[in-house]
């Protein structure tokens, strides 16, 4: 029999509360696959939630079959849970909209070079293909006589084993009252080399139920890596997931191919937290007037939110096997945060040292303080030897002698005497 490997976008585990997390899900193949990067929007429409999911993953594949979580409906074919299709550009319009920016700068002033985003871990998405979705509730999920998912599975070339990590997951869906969406990606199918898929669900919620998003599942696929992951929130208000704060950007550095320390400033700012922190990259008021792209605008205008918010994390394995097990959304005022950042530029010019500061060079010889030359015949000399000036300050002169061209000779005989004094000093 076939052994199936697997990874995980989001999935659902024991921990979790009954009902209470909606699971981006599982992917299966028979390959395996590894993800690079995910991307997903929560939207709170006036009685459902709507969660959609883009994943990006690295490794060959010609099929493979999304399985995902959700809180269990007995009757989802009446239209109480479903998925619908969400075109790929109001990811990139969001991503458009958000993006932290980066201007370089030296001395906290602009360069004149243009603004340059931040590259998004795992490149850009897509392209990806309209999908079907099939429901099952827990009842219909079990290893029992109604059981329709394994065959399913099985019909769809993944048969499942006791036991292995596809069992488990289903296990685990259905042990917590769970239900399971499950996509089938035929890549021969839909006529194309590779997708980056896009599953958008949408379930009934009160208005006081906040999503759940399930994280541990990342972890089978990470290895030694990060969950790199971006949520977008909109609702009436700020949103937040678990610990969130506002990244400081002081240490960016820009480099000249455009690349930036951007996301080791995130994990040096996250070690605070084992990592268990979104970080909000932007929240602003947004309104349909704003935007260009007709399928954002429809969500805008049918959901009825008023504010957008980007959050981001890069979550270490260790990290999802506790606090960020399952990560609740929530809301926080309507504080803006900005994604146009002034950051360093990695080639400013050094700055020159001050000459006078380092004493000057050092090959040149001692500075001898000369006296500036005065012409002889104007030169006078007092009785105490003291200097009195030029022949014309000497006309009120009551006891001094005047001096001839031969007097001269004095002053030069004092400068010589005291010149090693000066050499000397200077040299200390």
């Amino acid at each position: 029999m076939q052994k199936l490997r697997w990874t995980s976008l989001i999935a659902v585990f024991a921990i979790l509360a009954p009902g209470g997390a909606l699971a981006f899900g599982t992917l299966v193949t028979a390959e395996g696959v590894t993800i690079t990067a995910s991307r997903t929007l929560v939207v709170r429409h006036g009685g459902t939630i709507q969660i959609a999911t883009q994943v990006k993953y690295d490794g060959a594949t010609d099929k493979l079959v999304w399985l995902l979580g959700l809180p269990n409906f007995n009757n989802p074919d009446e239209d109480m849970v479903r998925g619908e299709p969400l075109s790929q550009e109001v990811f990139d319009t969001l991503d458009q909209i958000t993006r932290p920016t980066l201007t370089p700068s030296c001395d906290a002033m602009p360069t004149g070079a243009p603004p340059v985003p931040v590259l998004f871990g795992g490149g850009a998405f897509g392209p990806t293909a309209v999908l079907a979705t099939s429901f099952f509730p827990a009842a219909l999920a079990t290893k029992g006589d109604m059981d329709r998912l394994r065959p399913f599975l099985e019909r769809a070339g993944f048969p499942v084993v006791d036991d292995d990590p596809i069992d488990a997951t289903i296990s685990a869906l259905v042990d917590q009252n769970l239900m399971v969406a499950a996509i089938i990606i035929d890549l021969a199918t839909l006529g194309q080399d590779r997708i980056d898929p896009i599953i958008s669900l949408r379930y009934p919620a009160e208005r006081g139920d906040d999503p759940k998003l399930a994280l541990r599942g990342l972890m089978p696929n990470l290895g030694e890596g990060r969950a790199n992951l971006v949520v977008w929130v909109l609702d009436t208000a700020r949103g937040k997931i678990g610990t969130t704060r506002d990244l400081n950007t002081e240490s960016v550095v820009l480099m000249a191919d455009g690349s930036s320390n951007y996301n080791d400033v995130i994990d040096q700012q996250a070690m605070a937290f084992q990592s268990q922190v979104f970080f909000t990259e932007y929240a602003s008021a947004i309104d349909e007037g704003s935007v260009e792209n007709p399928s954002l605008r429809g969500i805008l205008s049918e959901s009825g939110a008023t504010f957008l918010t980007r959050l981001r994390a890069r979550i270490v394995p260790a990290a999802l096997r506790t606090n960020l097990a399952v990560a609740t959304v929530t809301t926080q005022g309507t504080a803006r945060v900005d994604n146009f950042h002034t950051v360093l530029a990695s080639n400013c010019a050094p700055e020159v040292p001050d000459m006078a500061e380092m004493g000057g060079p050092t090959d040149a010889g001692p500075e001898m303080d000369m006296a500036p030359e005065m012409p002889a015949a104007d030169m006078a000399v007092s009785a105490d030897g003291g200097s009195s000036g030029s022949k014309d300050d000497d006309d009120d002169d009551d006891g001094g002698c005047a001096a001839n061209a031969a007097s001269t000779t004095a002053p030069i005989l004092l400068l010589l005497l005291f010149l090693p004094l000066t050499l000397r000093r200077r040299r200390r």
